[in-house]
């Protein structure tokens, strides 16, 4: 099968031999502004005019642009610098790095009536601009303009829409484009997983599911029963098989100590669902179907599509937070379940000693809802119809 290769992408980097994080962000930083443009470069002289318009910068001579990148001034060295006619347009571009103030300062005492463009991956950003109060800064961030260039997307094969092509995906591979969707090359990463030893695929993917949790939380803030909760993306070491994140009551470092929504990444699929991990919440739900079978039997003949599976833990050479887990039982759940299956739960969960609940519904790899940002809202829908369980279980 073949892989997902970022290295095929125009213009995706090669790490430097250096491991010192600052070397790493001034080298992705200056790739990002150089692949910005490069593209607008290679392009027609349209792209360039509808960016600069976009941000409101008057130009009156519209042929023959020139670029160049790390301009030195007097005092500072803007990251790059379009030239139409009479018209300058100095960048500042920052990746992971802060808006530094008195940089942006430093470079509009350089520049005359040039106009600065700073870019960021940050909306706040822009309150920093505005306390400076100079009508020769403009602010865009990195995701408006991937927004923006994917817009210019089309169904064919000439260069400049080639160039566009790979600039959006490299934005998507650094982090700096909205969540758009989960495709194949996001389950692929985790394949064949020695042949990433870095990590850098499944780093890719653990980054478009920080933006699909952060995405998914402002829709979520506005629903009342989903209000007040937070959410987390976990790490992953070098033998990671999935990736997952998970919502729940604050603060976040209790989460083991209640029932969680938890969302997990794998070669194979994508899967939402609700977990009861600790000692305490899943003997608490243990508890609540032992006085309510009549409930809890109700809100499992609701829920088509979804399993319920029960794991034995075990805990790893008596050391603290060290467990694996075993799936004991596993139902599915719907009009399939009879009230003997609720009677099955309840002896299998008083079977062991250590043992936890997780209920969940499989998004195969090749659902059509996954490959678009529309995922959130049919993962919302997932979510409102496992609330009750998650309800039944505080």
């Amino acid at each position: 099968m073949k892989k997902f290769n970022p290295y095929k992408n125009l213009f995706y980097y090669y790490r430097g031999p250096t491991s010192k994080p600052i070397h790493l962000e001034k080298q992705l930083e200056d790739n990002t502004t150089k692949a910005l443009i490069n593209t607008l470069e290679y392009s027609s002289n349209s792209l360039v005019v509808s960016f600069l318009s976009a941000l409101n910068i008057p130009i009156k001579d519209k042929s023959s642009p020139q670029y160049d990148l790390q301009v030195s001034t007097e005092i500072s060295r803007p990251d790059a610098l379009i030239n139409l006619g009479k018209t300058n347009v100095f960048i500042e571009c920052k990746v992971d790095a802060p808006l530094d103030k008195k940089q942006i300062k430093n470079h509009l005492r350089s520049i005359g009536k040039a106009h600065l463009v700073c870019i960021t991956p940050r909306e706040d950003d822009r309150k920093i601009l505005y306390s400076i109060r100079d009508s020769r800064l403009r602010f865009i961030t990195w995701q408006k303009i991937y927004e923006a260039f994917y817009h210019l997307l089309i169904n064919n094969n000439n260069i400049e829409n080639l160039i566009v092509q790979q600039f959006v995906k490299y934005l998507e591979s650094i982090n700096m484009a909205p969540f758009n969707g989960f495709q194949k090359e996001d389950f692929d990463a985790f394949l064949n997983i020695e042949d990433d030893p870095q990590k850098e695929l499944r780093n890719i993917v653990k980054n478009k599911l920080i933006l699909y949790m952060e995405e998914l939380r402002r829709e979520l803030k506005n629903i009342k029963s989903f209000k007040g909760l937070v959410h987390s993306v976990g790490n992953l070491n070098k033998d990671s098989k999935v990736v997952w994140g998970m919502i729940c009551k604050p603060p976040v470092e209790s989460k083991v100590h209640q029932p969680q929504f938890q969302f997990t990444l794998n070669r194979n699929r994508f899967q939402i669902g609700v977990m009861l991990e600790g000692i305490n919440p899943a003997k608490k739900l243990r508890k609540n179907i032992k006085n309510d079978l009549g409930g809890f039997y109700k809100i499992l003949r609701k829920l088509d599509g979804f399993i319920l599976e029960i794991h034995h833990k075990v805990n790893i050479d008596n050391l603290p937070k060290k467990f694996r887990h075993y799936p004991v039982a596993t139902l599915r759940l719907g009009k399939e379940i009879n009230k003997e299956d609720i009677g099955f739960i309840l002896s299998k969960a008083s079977q062991y000693k250590l043992f936890m609940f997780y209920c969940y519904k499989v998004v195969p790899r090749d659902d059509k809802h996954l490959n678009s940002r529309k995922f959130i809202h049919h993962s919302i829908k997932i979510l409102n119809k496992i609330k009750p369980f998650y309800e039944f279980s505080n």
